[in-house]
């Protein structure tokens, strides 16, 4: 190695500097390493284990890794989710933080998933441009309807901010409307379309908000009636909630009856939910 002639003295000052510069070099390499390792190991355990499989196409990890690699544990969500937004998150939040709602966080959240900055890339593109462009619209909106906080991140979990995005039931725009919903909402009529519109396809989509929640007067239930459409989620209730009505205690059988993109779609807003709340407490976040 050739040095400087500054740096073959014999400053102790300088051996030093060379001393820590090298041992913090190293130990991030080793930190990063270590983590790339935990996570090809816990990788290999997944593909060995079919019991974790999820039927949520963005529920990548186990439920293992996502705890041990993001340091948090189910209370800690539960906790966020109901600082973000009591009036969709209640007291009893627990039943709607189920397996595919950490896994689905470690999606968003994972720095190194196949060596990429996934962590990073959430941030840049969904974060914020959320915050810059499309939740200052959402805001106004909800206000005249009185829309949760927790439904910001609708359209993400719909189309993760692809306004034009165009489904394979011809639902389209940030909140995927479908033809029909549409023509009823009154943002489709002849040869005008307005799903795109940011501000016509948000209107509609309070005013469809406000009357699922009209009907069942429970928000996460108007985000599956959303989704879902509201005479499937009534034969649903109808079949598996009893009287007394105990959303809590009887949520689990109900839930796992409804169609997997529903469920998933639910699941998703919960995920976002607290991940949207995590870097909001990182406002300098860098990766």
């Amino acid at each position: 190695m050739i040095l400087s002639p500054f740096l073959r003295g014999n400053s102790l000052y300088c051996k030093t500097i060379i001393f820590y510069l090298l041992f913090f070099h190293v130990l991030c390499f080793a930190q990063t390493h270590e983590q790339i390792k935990t996570i090809d190991s816990l990788s290999e355990q997944r593909r060995s284990n079919k019991e974790w499989t999820s039927v949520c196409k963005h529920a990548i990890h186990t439920v293992d890794e996502v705890k041990l690699l993001l340091n948090l544990n189910k209370d800690d969500i539960v906790q966020t989710l109901q600082q973000r937004d009591a009036v969709f998150f209640d007291a009893d939040t627990q039943y709607l933080v189920n397996a595919d709602v950490i896994r689905i966080i470690g999606y968003y959240l994972i720095k190194h998933h196949n060596h990429q900055l996934k962590n990073f890339i959430t941030y840049q593109n969904l974060y914020l441009p959320a915050l810059s462009t499309y939740f200052p619209v959402f805001k106004k909106h909800f206000a005249d309807y009185g829309i949760p906080k927790a439904l910001l991140v609708l359209p993400i979990a719909e189309t993760d901010l692809k306004r034009n995005l165009i489904s394979g039931e011809n639902a389209a725009g940030l909140w995927q409307f479908t033809e029909a919903t549409a023509e009823e909402y009154g943002i489709l009529y002849r040869d005008i379309d307005l799903r795109t519109d940011i501000d016509a396809s948000t209107d509609a989509a309070c005013r469809y908000l406000s009357n699922m929640y009209d009907n069942y007067n429970y928000w996460p239930l108007a985000v599956l009636g959303y989704n879902g459409g509201h005479n499937r989620i009534q034969r649903a209730l109808d079949e598996h909630f009893l009287s007394p009505l105990n959303i809590p205690t009887q949520w689990q059988s109900f839930f796992v009856s409804l169609p997997q993109e529903t469920q998933c779609h639910l699941n998703r807003l919960i995920a976002l939910n607290f991940v949207f709340s995590y870097f909001d407490k990182m406002p300098e976040f860098r990766n």
